[in-house]
């Protein structure tokens, strides 16, 4: 059986940052150390699981502070994957092919939604129910899972606790229904959904008020955010010029503005323009000011050069959930835009802290900063780092460390 909890399956599943060196002590004694240690916890549960509690973007997320839980959570996890396909995802991919879908010259409506307090309204009781039946599900896993969710309840968490990464398949297996109830809808000509966040295109007949409340009750015991919901008609204007926006929508980072259909040859299609949404240009903003903010502090030149870097570039992490690496950073959060209009948005205020005197953090940063720094920091363009897809290397210590003055912003 591939999907068992066993010792050597524990072994295969710890991973380097797992392990503490302590002691002059090999790595292979603490490897195997800690693989006894996750089989005590398959064997007697959850009972001594130890989160610590973090606010993350004004949001409650948790970290898990024993390394054997860990194991063991990340084993549940690929086995849960696994057995049930649960592939989240690509947000790349979902970008790429809402794009294609709306610059087709037929007549759209788009629908967006945002699921409230996602991870929070998950009701657990219902998933272990739902798994109870699930044949799929290794029975010994089952009881695992069931015993973790019952000791998140025993703690009063709400839900699934955000940050660890057994609570993202968790919260895609809840949704499965969902999701398969839309894509059997007629009406539905597109659907995608990345993790919390909806968009669905359909051809425009059917009504809206009964189209919505039809998927509201397919989420259950989980609602959508009103003030989030978002409704974009689409129509085909045959003697438009493609020039004028009829409109646009924030998703996944992105804004995509939708210009009005216009005639190529002998072909109908729109326009989509492209660009970072308003809120992820307003949080890099400020994520640059909180960067001048700490230079006031300690006054280490080298440090601010480096968030700079952090902010304007792009860089490896690991993605503890598939032990892969993967590429972050400003194009590769942003590579589908097709207008630097957002990019020139921030060098002007990058710019203007720099070199000018208008504001108030500029003029305290002229105050203290030598001429050296300020040219140095001239030389920084993020739409050229953009274009360029410029590439720095952080190690995970030195990130935490450069992140820590906006880790709340």
């Amino acid at each position: 059986m591939p999907f068992l909890l066993d010792r050597p399956s524990l072994l295969r599943t710890i991973q380097d940052d797992d392990i503490d060196l302590v002691g002059g002590r090999s790595v292979a004694s603490l490897r195997e150390e800690l693989a006894d240690q996750a089989l005590d916890t398959v064997k007697n549960g959850f009972v001594t699981l130890n989160l610590q509690t973090l606010k993350v973007q004004k949001k409650t997320a948790y970290r898990n502070l024993s390394k054997s839980h860990s194991v063991v959570l990340r084993r549940l996890n690929y086995v849960l994957r696994n057995v049930c396909q649960i592939y989240p995802s690509d947000r790349d991919t979902v970008v790429r092919r809402l794009i294609t879908v709306l610059q087709e010259g037929v007549p759209h409506r788009l629908y967006k939604f945002d699921i409230a307090s996602f991870y929070e309204s998950i009701d657990t009781t219902l998933v272990a129910e739902a798994m109870s039946v699930d044949r799929r599900i290794p029975r010994q896993s089952f009881l695992l899972i069931q015993d973790y969710l019952r000791h998140l309840r025993d703690r009063e968490i709400a839900g699934l606790p955000r940050g660890l990464s057994i609570s993202a398949t968790l919260s895609e297996y809840a949704l499965q229904a969902f999701d398969h109830f839309l894509a059997k809808n007629a009406h539905i000509y597109y659907y995608a959904r990345y993790v919390d966040d909806i968009v669905i295109v359909t051809g425009g007949h059917e009504d809206f008020g009964t189209f919505q409340r039809s998927i509201e009750s397919a989420l259950g015991s989980l609602s959508f955010n009103p003030k989030k919901t978002q409704l974009l008609e689409l129509p085909v204007d045959r003697k438009a010029n493609g020039e004028t926006v009829v409109g646009f929508v924030d998703y996944l980072g992105y804004r995509f503005s939708v210009h009005t259909t216009k005639k190529v040859k002998d072909r109908i299609q729109r326009n989509i323009s492209v660009g970072i949404a308003a809120s992820k240009i307003s949080r890099l903003k400020s994520r640059i000011a909180c960067s001048f903010c700490q230079y006031f502090i300690d006054h280490d030149s080298e440090m601010l050069k480096r968030r700079i870097q952090l902010l304007s570039g792009n860089y490896n992490i690991r993605d503890y959930s598939t032990s892969q690496l993967r590429n972050v950073g400003l194009f590769c959060n942003y590579r589908r835009i097709n207008t630097i209009n957002s990019l020139d948005e921030i060098d002007r205020f990058f710019r203007s802290i720099v070199a000018g005197e208008r504001s108030r953090l500029s003029r305290r940063f002229r105050a203290v900063a030598p001429t050296s720094l300020r040219n140095s920091l001239m030389m920084f363009s993020f739409k050229s780092s953009f274009s360029a897809k410029v590439f720095y290397n952080f190690p995970h210590n030195e990130r935490v460390r450069l992140s820590r003055c906006w880790q709340n912003v």
